[in-house]
């Protein structure tokens, strides 16, 4: 699997964790880009706001928690993006001025973290 369908899988998973994803305008919501990844606005200190990339390192999860739509029993496209990978990505989105910023997140691969029974 390439780089950009990992992108594409993870960051449509990402919509799961919902921090940046309400606002109190339409402005501050999180949108989907041209490409269909997720961009969330983030207000800036001096006014105004930035976009940041928002997606999953990882959707492959160990746990079995009921509420999540990520847990290990679902039936979901598992992958995995490797550093150099969101790190390439990221610069590719800098460079297009797509982007100013990356919000990533990281499912729970060990059971010792997990809240579930």
């Amino acid at each position: 699997m390439d780089t950009i369908e990992k992108l594409k899988i993870l960051s449509d998973d990402s919509q799961y964790d919902l921090a940046c994803a309400c606002g109190t305008n339409k402005d501050d919501r999180r949108r989907r880009g041209l490409d269909g990844k997720w961009l969330y606005p983030v207000s800036l200190p001096q006014g105004g706001y930035s976009i940041l990339l928002k997606t999953l390192l990882s959707n492959a999860c160990s746990n079995d928690c009921k509420y999540c739509p990520l847990r290990s029993e679902t039936n979901v496209r598992r992958c995995t993006l490797q550093p150099e990978e969101v790190a390439n990505i990221f610069m590719e989105y800098v460079r297009r001025k797509k982007v100013f910023g990356l919000f990533l997140n990281q499912l729970l691969h060990f059971r010792q973290y997990c809240r579930c029974p």
